[in-house]
């Protein structure tokens, strides 16, 4: 949906990596190579899964027109909420714990395949539920016609968590190559596939989810008759999940809120206007996402920084990085923003075709949500990185409330156009929230002792202090901002 940071968090191979690239004494710069060759194949990587989606969007658009794409992206959505649970219950917890037992390979691999287990199972879970609510949707018959695709992207939830996996897995074992074959193997599976249906004029928003679910199923199997994880007796599934879900709880609850706040506007624009305008809409929202690669680069190394300054230098320092960060990151948005603005209608007609070229004054709108929503993200890191998670979900909670408000009575008033005036008001809300909060939490931690014993007890809501010589544990990673 709109401005989502899919796949980065702090706690993966590439963001440490860049942490350490960025530390590293002369001494070792040879790690220092190591590590920006990393962060440079999972940029590769990631490019594979952004470019796929992108393109799909694409294809849809300008082969199936406006109303398949209202489909396409209403779907879409749902496979947002199915990844914002693998990321937070699943794929988040493992790329720590994993590390934690890494020097006991017996253990790790139990864990391991505990973990395989539990995204097999949440998946199949999940497509339950998104099976029931499809059947719902196809008997309702509102939106009309969408049932059959949201049962279409239903069948690739399984093949999907499982490739996801698979990628984690690799990034969690320092093998960013083998991250890199499963991402681009899927992604000449699915665009070539697009690219076929395109061309005999059979590509629909239900053929282009049965080849994300073909293209996922390909590379799953694939991965695992590799030998992609070794097969052995898994660790407790009960206690895995309760300790992912211990781990990851605000983080889910959290980046559930920014999928529902996403995916208000096409939703309310499918059923309060047509499916056409929410294909309208959706072709906006992917103008503006061209920003999106950017705004990864840039937060992927301010997340790792206000965590390593909290550590280092104390919360007055890391006050200071805060709002020189959100400064920087706001005024490179609003120029990325104007141009894309600017830029809009020309961008339209190239990728999407003429008839999308309309009511174009809406950009501009969706654009400064994007500069709003990114003012934010340097407090939602700085939120993770001093443990208040609890206000991270208080505030992208309030943001969703205001969103669908806010989307739902000015569509009716202005469509298209009020519709992304109630992106903005939610986004104003959830971004000056997080900011008070993050500001309160550095003021409150900087009248606490500043040692980093002291600093680390205080975090973590502990009492007393660290016996002396006591090493410290490591912080839970903070997940970059969906």
């Amino acid at each position: 949906m709109i401005f989502v940071a899919k796949e980065s968090t702090s706690s993966s191979p590439n963001a440490s990596a860049a942490t350490e690239a960025q530390t590293a004494p002369p001494g070792r710069r040879w790690f220092s190579i190591s590590a920006a060759h990393t962060v440079a194949l999972a940029l590769v990587d990631q490019a594979a899964v952004s470019g796929t989606r992108f393109a799909a969007t694409i294809f849809v658009g300008r082969w199936a027109g406006k109303e398949a794409l209202g489909d396409y992206y209403l779907a879409f959505s749902m496979v947002m909420l199915a990844l914002c649970v693998h990321e937070a219950l699943v794929a988040l917890p493992y790329n720590v714990f994993v590390q934690r037992w890494s020097a006991d390979s017996a253990r790790s691999g139990r864990y391991t395949y505990a973990t395989l287990l539990l995204t097999v199972y949440s998946g199949l879970i999940l497509t339950g539920f998104f099976a029931i609510a499809a059947a719902a949707i196809w008997l309702v018959g509102h939106p009309v016609g969408f049932g059959p695709v949201a049962a279409a992207a239903t069948a690739a939830v399984p093949m999907l968590f499982l490739v996801e996996f698979a990628r984690r897995h690799a990034l969690a074992h320092f093998a960013p190559w083998r991250a890199v074959r499963i991402d681009w193997a899927c992604a000449a599976i699915q665009v070539g596939g697009l690219f076929l249906l395109a061309r005999v004029g059979l590509l629909t928003p239900v053929n282009a989810y049965l080849v994300f679910a073909a293209g996922y199923a390909v590379v799953a199997v694939a991965w695992w008759s590799a030998g992609g994880t070794r097969r052995e007796q898994p660790a407790s599934l009960i206690a895995t999940t309760i300790r992912h879900w211990r781990f990851g709880r605000w983080v889910f609850a959290t980046q559930l809120m920014q999928t529902l706040r996403g995916a208000a506007a096409p939703w309310i624009a499918a059923l309060l206007l047509s499916k056409a305008e929410a294909g309208q809409l959706a072709a906006f929202l992917t103008i503006v996402l061209l920003a999106n690669p950017f705004l990864l680069s840039i937060n992927n190394i301010l997340s790792p920084s206000l965590t390593r300054t909290l550590r280092h230098e104390g919360p007055v320092r890391m006050r200071s990085a805060l709002i020189a960060g959100t400064a920087w990151l706001a005024l490179s948005m609003t120029v990325l923003g104007t141009l894309l603005a600017v830029f809009s209608p020309p961008i339209l007609a190239l990728l999407f075709g003429r008839e999308y070229v309309d009511r174009t004054h809406v950009v501009p709108v969706l654009a400064l949500a994007m500069v709003i929503e990114a003012a934010g993200m340097p407090s939602i890191n700085g939120l993770w990185a001093l443990r208040k998670g609890r206000a991270n979900f208080l505030a992208n909670s309030a943001g969703a409330a205001v969103t669908i408000a806010g989307c739902s009575l000015l569509t009716f008033y202005d469509g298209l156009f009020g519709a992304a005036c109630g992106l903005v008001l939610g986004r104003c809300v959830s971004t000056l929230w997080q900011m008070a909060a993050c500001l309160q939490a550095i003021d409150r931690a900087a009248e606490m002792p500043q040692s980093s014993a002291a600093m680390d007890a205080s975090l973590r809501g502990r009492q007393g202090r660290r016996p002396t010589g006591a090493a410290a544990p490591d912080p839970k990673p903070a997940p970059v901002g969906r």
